[in-house]
């Protein structure tokens, strides 16, 4: 649990903070919330955002040591492609996330929001997909299926947090994420009716993760499009999840 549950009185730092969802969150997130950023690339994005690699235990200990800016982390930074080399998702995925965990940790620290992926069920993304013709929509309690050597790195990753969480008091929000966009249209792709996950949905959610009262979770990141794959209702019921977007919507005005 965060040390208070009012997004009013948290201090986030973003890593990955100048990527497309690091900037969503970085822009939108209430003004409330005290921020600040890690990336490898911060190209003129503020001096909030410090240029530096996640995997530099030290790098933590400078930002961190004596902070009472930071209570929370949403861990973001990685290498995003479906088909990252294993030797960067050992790295940069793996590796990096425990780093971060152990950053959380040893700076007290007790909310880890870790950005996995749709990808690490993706096996299940075949003809009929799920949550179509009589295919139940796949819950966080499935069985993980990733399609990818990159989904297996976000699968090692949600078992770091899990593991952090339940041994080391470092509790952790596990959002399987959807499809977020630049342009944040999902008439853009066919794909997207299924796993579209708007702006002001991924920053509900974000705020949904960071204040809620658990040890450990897992959710799927996606709005409330009519053809999603993937199920909601336990996002709903444990943390609050209330997205209001729909995917149908813009596609509808599409054809029109």
């Amino acid at each position: 649990m965060t040390d208070s549950s009012s997004i009013d009185n948290l201090g986030v730092c973003i890593t990955g903070a100048c990527g497309l969802i690091g900037q969503i969150l970085w822009n939108q997130l209430p003004e409330t919330v005290r921020r600040i950023g890690i990336d490898k690339d911060v190209r003129g994005s503020g001096v909030q955002i410090h240029k530096g690699d996640v995997t530099n235990s030290g790098l933590w200990d400078k930002l961190l040591s004596g902070s009472e800016t930071v209570n929370a982390i949403i861990h973001l930074a990685g290498d995003p492609r479906v088909d990252s080399p294993w030797e960067r998702v050992l790295h940069d995925g793996i590796h990096g996330t425990k780093v971060v965990l152990d950053a959380a940790r040893r700076h007290g620290i007790h909310r880890v929001v870790y950005a996995s992926s749709n990808h690490v069920v993706g096996g299940y993304e075949r003809t009929p997909y799920p949550g179509s013709m009589d295919v139940p929509e796949v819950a966080a309690h499935d069985p993980v299926r990733p399609d990818s050597l990159y989904a297996v790195g976000k699968v090692a990753g949600e078992a770091l947090c899990r593991y952090y969480a339940e041994s080391h008091d470092v509790t952790s929000v596990c959002l399987r994420i959807g499809s977020v966009r630049a342009r944040d249209n999902p008439a853009d792709d066919p794909r997207l009716r299924r796993t579209w996950l708007s702006h002001r949905d991924l920053v509900h959610l974000c705020v949904c993760a960071l204040t809620a009262p658990i040890t450990f979770g897992m959710y799927y990141g996606v709005s409330n499009n009519d053809d999603r794959m993937w199920d909601i209702e336990q996002a709903r019921d444990e943390i609050g999840y209330r997205p209001v977007d729909n995917a149908s919507e813009h596609w509808s005005e599409s054809s029109s």
